[in-house]
């Protein structure tokens, strides 16, 4: 059996110890038939496995403590259930790939249970095998996080939206950090601020400036009162300009 990596047969002996686990495990054939059953841009598969990362990829450099795939279509473990990768490119080091490093660059999307990542570049923590931090960059990074039912308080949650010069994802936490130029709405409230951290189980917020800045956080608050649908800020373009209220006070909308 050879693998071929650039169009070249290469033997499985040649290929880094941890890929071969993978193949052995069946871990590249799983991963080749879960991101074939789902759409660009689906949700995260759901079915589990056991190892640190499978992936399809149109190129590959392996040595034994060093790793690139061009053109990467993955599937990695979090604590909450799978997440699939895709990038231009990705790099990891060290000699231990269930508990290294990741770095995607190049039209970065990510899927997951909790929402959806966009991206120029983003830093990928594994640890026991298992994604436990996700740091993403961008002009701007973007973050989306879809309904889900069973949230806090036993009602349905909102769509949130968010963007921002770097986002970090805390698995652990399971909070979204927004930093530089950071942008927030879930269709009935808008918040702008330096660093705006978000928690996806509590859906609360938590906006403030840097230490030592004056900056403001600013907000509008849109028609909540019984009976009445929030305005569909969120589906709009996240990369419009920030809204500001007059003087960098909250309004809120007449019902």
């Amino acid at each position: 059996m050879y693998w071929y990596v650039e169009g070249r047969p290469i033997a499985p002996g040649r290929l880094r110890a941890s890929v071969l686990a993978a193949a052995a495990a069946g871990c590249i054939v799983a991963a080749a038939s879960l991101l074939a059953a789902a759409p660009a841009r689906s949700a995260a598969p759901s079915t589990p496995f056991n190892e640190s990362l499978c992936y399809n990829a149109t190129g590959l450099q392996a040595a034994r403590d060093h790793l690139v795939l061009i053109n990467i279509d993955a599937v990695g473990n979090t604590a909450n259930g799978p997440a699939h990768l895709r990038a231009d490119r990705a790099e990891a080091t060290g000699t231990d790939f269930g508990n290294s490093r990741w770095v995607f660059t190049g039209h970065v999307h990510i899927d997951m249970k909790e929402g959806r990542l966009q991206a120029a570049t983003a830093t990928v923590q594994l640890q026991d095998k298992h994604i436990v931090s996700i740091m993403a960059d961008g002009l701007p990074a973007q973050f989306e996080r879809l309904p889900q039912n069973g949230a806090a308080g036993g009602a349905a949650s909102l769509t949130v939206h968010g963007h921002a010069d770097a986002i970090t994802y805390n698995v652990g936490k399971n909070e979204v950090q927004l930093n530089g130029d950071s942008w927030l709405t879930d269709g009935c409230n808008d918040f702008t601020s330096q660093r705006i951290t978000y928690n996806l189980a509590a859906q609360s917020v938590l906006a403030n400036a840097e230490p030592g800045s004056s900056a403001l956080v600013h907000g509008i608050i849109r028609n909540t009162h019984p009976g009445t649908t929030c305005t569909a800020a969120a589906a709009r373009d996240t990369q419009d300009t920030h809204p500001q209220p007059p003087g960098g006070a909250a309004q809120a909308a007449r019902p």
